[in-house]
């Protein structure tokens, strides 16, 4: 082994490491490989193949060594066996090209050694990715034995010269510069790997990032924005530059959040705790206010400074849905509170009456004490009044809808309204010179009205005037107006202010539940919806005009109802008594007492009970069926539905009339009766209360169902 030979091996070894090199820079290895792919690995590896044979180590003319083996064996450890076997075939075409005595052994070196490369890795595929030295440097020797071993297709003369003139460098330096050529891969494919999976995790990181439903953004130390995503630009409406450029996140913070969430910052750039999760306000580029849900976090960059990753819920929907579940479930439970009030304040009013009713005929015409009693009546009838009133609030007053004029019932409330809208504000009323007759619930009528000039009376200055007005449209008058209604005569009712008024947006939405331009906690949004749900309730129909800055007005039509005018002198009848048997069941104690005294004052024979189970015991001792079961609906223990079906099983009770001033779901739908149940509201006068009982007593059975 000649100074020649080291010098060609040194430069063909550099050579194969430079052009492996530059190969493993290539990247030609891409995740999902195709035919195509491998075919120009193969061709590259190829061309280093042929470089490096370009200076070979010439033992004589024809035989001729190089670091061939070093590049194919590694090919085919390395890269797809196609791949590999493409270089061997343009390597092997190039020595066949040579020609010379060592052609064959040439060609025989090119393809074992290839094949060594495939099958070890098919054999030990863990070597691309984790192999020992000792491995690496067992498959160099592996490789080069066999290098020796074609030299057996040399001719016989030469054949003993050349291995003693190659076998020390092949079996020394080869399995050597094999190695390392095998480990500069490896290196060059963990680095490979290394930068592919931080590209994925930057695809992955940007993709989380800008397609999160979060608003992200970086902080320092110092309070700067460093980094947002574009989640960010949008829940404030600001570019990025602006975030960036900006000297303090102070800048896009609510005033009433800024102490909290400039004291929570100053905790971490303390670095003592802080809190990570609250919510707090935002300032929005249009002037809006958003609420955010914070959720923070600290880490350090790569030059060590302390940052906190903020990410943000715009829970500004959600925090306004909150809002109006709390107001609606304080709205149920007042509702619930009044409805007891009215139950009991009912009761107390029907006492009253029906006592009142009793004095009024046991006295002398004239007297000033029949006068009194009268004044007593009307005192308990305003009382009525106020009852239904908060029954309508708690939504549990029964549904009677009834033939009433309007423009009573807009005088009747006058008083109250006026007393609602204050007296910086005018309230005037425009009522029609005739009756306006319409077939409505009256109660609901009353909270229409109101709540139409609660909402005249929000949107008014302060010396503003709301004015309410009825009108009757004859057909021809209509012009088309609400189709949806029957033909013939309308009665409109108006509600009209001269207010901040709203535009076409607004007003295509004012209907909706929980709709309202008022400020936070100055209303539910319920009022208007409530009304057109009365409205449509009722058969009628409402519409609304309106311009920014001009007033609004509201107009509710509803059918005109025609009614035959008493005949003149008419009197009313008394209502007649009976002598059938009658079971009063009430748990409140004055209301049987004068239940029993008005139904023995029209001739009844009356049982009492104060209970569904007293009332049981009372009728089975009997023995007998009572021609009319009168019940309170809601009472402690069984209810008076149950009572009344457990009488009609027995067959103690045929027919059944249930009274109560509050009442649940026992006997009606939505506020409506079921079809055949007899109710009376209380409080009711004695004359009331004897014309139900013999309307049900004298009527047909299915009208007064259990």
């Amino acid at each position: 082994m000649d100074i020649l030979f080291l010098q060609k091996l040194t430069y063909n070894i550099c050579l194969l490491l430079g052009a492996g090199v530059l190969y493993s820079e290539l990247n030609l290895k891409p995740a999902r490989r195709n035919w195509h792919i491998d075919l120009l690995a193969g061709a590259i590896l190829g061309v280093i193949c042929l470089v490096v044979m370009l200076n070979p180590w010439i033992l004589r003319p024809g035989l001729v060594f190089d670091v061939r083996s070093i590049l194919l064996s590694v090919a085919g450890l390395f890269f797809p066996p196609l791949s590999a076997m493409t270089a061997a075939a343009i390597a092997a075409g190039y020595r066949l090209n040579l020609g010379g005595p060592g052609a064959a052994m040439g060609v025989a070196v090119i393809f074992t050694t290839t094949a060594t490369g495939i099958l070890w890795r098919r054999l030990r595929p863990h070597i691309t990715l984790t192999p020992s030295f000792g491995e690496l440097a067992l498959f160099g020797l592996a490789v080069h034995l066999i290098m020796l071993g074609c030299a057996v297709l040399l001719p016989s003369e030469l054949r003993a010269d050349t291995l003693r003139n190659i076998s020390l460098p092949v079996l020394v330096i080869y399995p050597v510069g094999t190695m390392v050529f095998a480990l500069l891969l490896l290196r060059q494919g963990e680095r490979e790997r290394g930068r592919r999976a931080l590209a994925e995790s930057e695809d992955r990181y940007r993709a989380v990032s800008e397609h999160s439903h979060n608003a992200i953004c970086v902080l320092n130390q110092a309070g700067r924005i460093t980094w947002v995503n574009g989640k960010m630009t949008a829940l404030a409406g600001y570019p990025k530059e602006v975030y960036l450029e900006a000297p303090s996140f102070a800048k896009f913070i609510a005033p009433e959040s800024m102490a909290l969430v400039t004291g929570e910052f100053a905790k971490f750039a303390a670095g003592r705790p802080y809190n990570a999760n609250y919510r707090f306000s935002i300032l929005h580029a249009n002037g809006e206010k958003r609420i955010c849900e914070c959720s923070a976090a600290h880490f350090h960059d790569k030059a060590g400074e302390l940052n906190l990753v903020v990410s943000l819920l715009d829970v500004t929907e959600q925090s306004r849905l909150e809002a109006q579940l709390r107001q609606t479930q304080k709205m149920d439970a007042i509702g619930s509170l009044a409805g007891g009030i009215a139950h009991d304040f009912n009761n107390i009013l029907s006492a009253i009456s029906g006592y009142c009713g009793l004095l009024a005929k046991s006295l002398p015409a004239g007297q000033q004490a029949g006068d009194d009693v009268k004044e007593i009546m009307k005192a308990a009838d305003r009382g009525a009044t106020l009852t239904r009133q908060l029954l309508a609030f708690s939504r549990r007053q029964v549904i009677s809808p009834a033939l009433i004029d309007l423009n009573k019932s807009i005088s009747d409330m006058t008083k109250m309204l006026r007393r609602l809208v204050g007296s910086e504000l005018k309230l005037s009323t425009r009522l029609f010179h005739a009756p306006c007759r319409v077939k409505a619930d009256p109660g609901q009528m009353e909270q229409v009205v109101m709540n139409l000039v609660l909402n005249a009376r929000d949107a008014s200055p302060k010396d503003g005037e709301i004015t309410i007005g009825t009108e009757v449209l004859s057909e021809g008058e209509r012009a088309g107006a609400c189709p949806a209604l029957p033909p013939g005569p309308l009665v409109r009712l108006t509600v009209a202010d001269k207010g901040c008024g709203m535009s076409e947006e607004v007003q295509c939405r004012i209907f909706e539940p929980f709709f309202t331009t008022k400020p936070a906690g100055s209303g539910t949004g319920l009022g208007l919806s409530v009304v057109f749900g009365i409205v449509k309730q009722n058969g009628a129909e409402i519409e609304v005009e309106s311009c920014p800055g001009k007033g609004s007005v509201f107009c509710v039509y509803f059918p005109f109802m025609q009614v035959q005018t008493p005949a003149a002198g008419a009197a009313e009848a008394a209502p007649a008594g009976g002598t059938e048997t009658i079971l009063l069941v009430d748990d409140d104690e004055a209301m049987r007492s004068i239940g029993t005294r008005l139904l023995k004052a029209f001739g009844y024979e009356v049982l009492c009970a104060a209970d569904g189970k007293e009332a049981l015991e009372l009728m089975t001792r009997r023995g007998k069926p009572a021609d009319l079961l009168i019940t309170d609906v809601v009472m402690p223990g069984m209810s008076g539905r149950e009572l009344a079906r457990e009488l009609a099983r027995l067959k103690l009770a045929g027919r059944t009339l249930y009274m109560s001033g509050y009442t649940d779901d026992a006997i009606m739908e939505h506020g409506v009766l079921e079809p055949g149940i007899a109710f009376l509201y209380k409080p009711f006068s004695s004359d009331g209360l004897a014309a139900k009982v013999r309307e049900i007593l004298d009527g047909p059975p299915g009208q007064a169902v259990p």
